[in-house]
């Protein structure tokens, strides 16, 4: 899956549509959809720093539809980063 957009720029209807419907998953489940060097380009702040994404209690990972797509999602600091 590649990234497509965030809640920031994204349809709020869908995005609502979404979150309401998403099912929590692991961090290990969301690397079976996104490599772990995506998320490293969208968050660099967790490469060279001493907090690993999986272990950042503000980050929390879905799986759900987004504009009827398939889709998993990153909600970091209360942003979410979607992947389809």
């Amino acid at each position: 899956m590649e990234y497509i957009t965030n809640c920031v720029s994204g349809n709020a209807e869908d995005l609502q549509k979404m979150v309401d419907s998403a099912k929590s998953i692991t961090y290990r489940t969301f690397t079976k959809y996104v490599k772990p060097f995506v998320l490293n380009e969208l968050f660099p702040q967790y490469v060279k720093g001493i907090l690993h994404i999986k272990d950042d209690y503000s980050v929390s990972f879905f799986k759900g539809r987004y504009q009827g797509r398939h889709c998993v999602y990153v909600e970091q600091s209360g942003i979410e980063y979607i992947f389809c």
